[in-house]
Formats: structure tokens, sequence, C-alpha cells
């Protein structure tokens, strides 16, 4: 892997959703409803796109309708597809965003469910791919069908990860580097050890590796991984 992410920018009227981890209850609707209230802009789409649904100037009797993953998934394609054409689209639609719900799915039993961390993950590595396809670059290769070898490994770990992408993103990294035929060998030779993976590469890799995760915190607007030392 030698792909150096391009710079790409996670609205900030989506990445408020990592702070929660959300299910269909009350609670959790009047956390959404309060939260696109309090942005004057967000507020504005929503009623707009999400007309359709809305009764009584009421949030939550959208979110009953659609449950909090339809709300997200249907928002973050509205703002997939203002990414890619410009402008924002004329109703509700997943077509564009497919990939990026798959990537989420295909983790689904490994990871505590209510977490938008893979999806939002996802959404910056669709991002990406049609940030090079603007900038007629055939450098960069899709990162959302992730390999049988690298779930495997993702298998392997007992614990709650509180931020699963940073992981995600990691192995995405090494299994490129150390090759897909070897990942799950390496990994179980060194405890999947990040400082033990991190001596197996080159200076270069170190580079991209971490100039990657440099674009990927300042895309969603996460600075605490490079300022703290904490274990996620």
């Amino acid at each position: 892997m030698n792909i150096l992410f391009p710079v790409v920018y996670v609205p900030e009227d989506l990445t408020w959703i990592n702070s929660f981890y959300l299910n269909n209850s009350r609670k959790s609707y009047v956390s959404i409803s309060e939260n696109v209230n309090s942005k004057p802009f967000l507020k504005l789409h929503v009623d707009r796109l999400f007309s359709q649904y809305i009764k009584a100037n009421s949030i939550e009797s959208m979110l009953n309708a659609l449950g909090w993953r339809g709300f997200r998934d249907r928002l973050a394609s509205s703002y997939l597809y203002h990414f890619f054409h410009g402008f924002f689209p004329q109703e509700d639609e997943l077509d564009n965003i497919t990939e990026v719900i798959q990537f989420e799915d295909d983790l689904k039993g490994i990871f505590p469910e209510g977490n938008s961390r893979i999806f939002f993950l996802g959404f910056f590595l669709k991002m990406c791919e049609i940030q090079s396809m603007k900038d007629n670059s055939d450098n960069f290769i899709s990162f959302l069908k992730l390999s049988r070898e690298l779930k495997q490994v993702l298998l392997l770990g007992d614990q709650k990860i509180v931020k699963p992408d940073w992981m995600i993103l990691s192995l995405i990294h090494f299994e490129s580097f150390l090759g897909r035929e070897n990942i799950l060998e390496i990994i179980k030779e060194d405890k999947g050890d990040f400082s033990l993976l991190r001596k197996r590469l080159s200076s270069e890799q170190k580079e991209l590796m971490i100039q990657n995760f440099l674009r990927y915190g300042a895309s969603i607007n996460e600075q605490e991984m490079f300022i703290y030392e904490k274990v996620v």
C-alpha cells in the first residue's frame, strides 16, 4: 500500500452522531432531536429532506417512522450526494450510500450495536474514493470491502473497543503492508501488540500510516487520539 488518503472532511452535521450509542428508544430520539434542533442549518435540512415523515413539526415522529439508523443513513446519504454533485438531493434516498451500509453490516456481531463509528469510517473511505475520482487519480483503491482474513483477525478479540474505527483503519494498513496471506499469523504471533506490529514496518510505511491517521482524524474532527495517551 502506498496510497495517501486525500484530504476530505465529514460534515460536522454528521460527526456528532459518533458521540452517541443509539437505539430505537425514546431517550435516543430525544437526544437526536435536541442535537438537530441545536444546529440551524441541520434543522432546516432535516425539515426539508424528511418532510414526508415529520408530523406536527416533531422530529421524533420521523424517527418513529424510520428508526435512528434509517434517519442516519438517509441523512448521511444526502451529504454524500452533495459531496459528489455539489448540491443536495430533493428527497431522501439510499442509492449512493449502499456500500457504506454494507461495510458496517459486514461487521455486525463483532462490535456492539448502536455505535456509528464503523459507518463513518466507511463514509470517510467513500469520500476518499469520490475525491480521487474528482482528481482524476487512478492510484486510489477501494477499502470498503474488508478481506476474509481481516475479519478473522477481528474475531480474535474479546475486549470491547470504544473506537473500533481506529482499529479497523490500523488493520487495513497492516494487512496492506504485511500481506493478506500473512496478516492472521502475524497478529497471532505478536498477540495483537500494536508496538510489535509497528516494528515490522519500514520508516516509509510508518510515515504513510501516520499521515493517513492524521487525515482521518482531521476529517472526523477528532484530535484526542494524537494528544492524549489513552487506550481505545
